[in-house]
């Protein structure tokens, strides 16, 4: 697979935004952003109340390897901080589905950043011969509908579901790659099509 170059963008009256694949020293990055991230924001992410990034977490961005993880992440910058990560994780020896995320600061939300790196990084799931992603949200979180919906709209290739089960308190989206060619996993252990082994955070 060839490698992904960074992408600068301008939205509107934005600062410029740089838009690539996560690389060493991003933890760092992220957690020295931690103040950027309200309360509420992790808590959307994380699906539970939380002020700070979990520890586990922070370890696992560390290594993933090292964590039983393999993870695609793709990353938002503006002059050097980071601004939004969205990645993709699965575990290593374990039938689950890979799990997609998006975290954006709270000063960034509601400018496309978040679309931006979904699509970005759904491309490179495709490219790393994903066939199925999945991802949840609160079932009140509005802007977790609003960008699936957009999603849908812009990404004609990908083919997206959303499932509510009844009185759950959380939304389930599932998004399938069924044009994307069939690669050997890039955490190297030579399994194929991850994804359907089980019925219905690759190093950085």
């Amino acid at each position: 697979m060839n490698p992904i170059p960074a992408v600068t963008v301008q939205a509107g009256m934005l600062p410029h935004l740089e838009s690539r694949p996560w690389r060493s020293g991003d933890s760092e990055l992220l957690t020295a952003a931690a103040a950027s991230f309200s309360m509420p924001t992790l808590s959307r992410r994380f699906l539970v109340g939380t002020p700070r990034f979990p520890a586990r977490y922070v370890r696992s961005l560390r290594d993933p390897a090292g964590s039983g993880l393999a993870r695609l992440a793709q990353v938002a910058t503006v002059e050097g901080q980071l601004v939004g990560l969205a990645e993709c994780v699965w575990r290593l020896d374990g039938p689950e589905l890979p799990d997609l995320a998006l975290l954006v600061a709270d000063a960034w939300q509601r400018r496309g950043i978040g679309s931006r790196l979904l699509s970005e990084l759904t491309d490179r799931c495709c490219d790393a011969g994903l066939k199925l992603v999945t991802a949840e949200s609160e079932a009140d979180n509005a802007g977790a509908r609003a960008l699936a919906r957009r999603f849908q709209r812009e990404t004609p290739h990908h083919e997206g579901t959303v499932t509510s089960p009844p009185g759950a308190g959380h939304i389930s989206y599932a998004i399938t790659f069924p044009g994307c060619p069939e690669h050997v996993d890039p955490a190297g252990s030579g399994r194929r099509n991850l994804m359907v082994r089980r019925p219905a955070e690759v190093s950085p």
